[in-house]
Formats: structure tokens, C-alpha cells, sequence
């Protein structure tokens, strides 16, 4: 939490920073532990959907998320050929995460990339706003 307004006070005075090290690493890890509910619970594709997050940065990481039934879970390492794959910074993925940017704006700024599935990517992007 402190991380996510530190981040909200460098973006408002424009002096970017703090985006790697054990409590960015810290962060992402617990923004990261939401993904299985946003896939599964709140976007809900068909079994078998696999997605995977690509984020960029020292506290960036893979994420790859499958549909299993009703749930989504994590996958131990990322498939091949996803239906689709975001790739974003790991600023951007606290923005969308945490409420603080629209996916709109994210996409606008050409900070975010889809592969695959356009429209899945898209309802997930919409849906990350999650609080931590």
C-alpha cells in the first residue's frame, strides 16, 4: 500500500523511481496473487483459456494464468501460445491494477500490448482494478 502512493506522489511530480528492489519486487507479488481471481472470477473465459501477463522491469515477472473449469490458476511456466499475452511495464501494471489508470489510457499511451485474443485482452485489462 505505502508503495502504491509512494508511486501515486513520483508519478504526480514527475520523478519516476523506486520501480525495483525487494519492496517493488514486494508489491508486485501481492498485485500479482490477484490475477488468478480477475481471470477466473471477474472476466471468466471459457475452460481452458490460458493468458499470460508479461511485465517488464528489475520487479517485473511472467505471470501465466489457465482456466481450469470454473477457476483459474497459475501455471507453473508460460504456454506457448497463450490466447492472448499483455505485456506492459511494471509501473503500468500497478496503474491498471491499483485503479490508477484506465485502460483506455494505458493502451492509449502505448504502454501495454496485446497478443492474440484483442477482445479477451481488452475485458482483462478492464477488470484488473483490484484492491491489495
Amino acid at each position: 500500500d505505502a508503495w502504491v502512493h509512494e508511486q501515486d506522489m513520483r508519478r504526480a511530480v514527475n520523478r519516476p523511481g523506486h520501480l525495483e528492489g525487494p519492496v517493488a519486487e514486494h508489491a508486485m507479488g501481492r498485485m500479482a496473487m490477484a490475477m488468478p481471481y480477475v481471470i477466473g472470477r471477474k472476466v471468466q473465459p471459457d475452460d481452458g483459456t490460458e493468458v499470460v501477463f508479461d511485465v517488464t522491469g528489475a520487479a517485473g515477472r511472467v505471470l501465466a494464468v489457465a482456466m481450469d473449469g470454473t477457476r483459474a490458476k497459475y501455471l507453473e511456466s508460460p504456454p506457448d501460445s497463450p490466447a492472448v499475452r499483455l505485456s506492459m511495464d511494471v509501473e503500468t501494471f500497478a496503474c491498471l491494477t491499483c485503479g490508477r489508470c484506465s485502460p483506455d489510457e494505458a493502451m492509449g499511451s502505448g504502454k501495454v500490448a496485446i497478443d492474440g485474443d484483442r477482445a479477451l485482452g481488452e475485458r482483462i485489462l478492464g477488470q484488473m482494478n483490484i484492491m491489495i
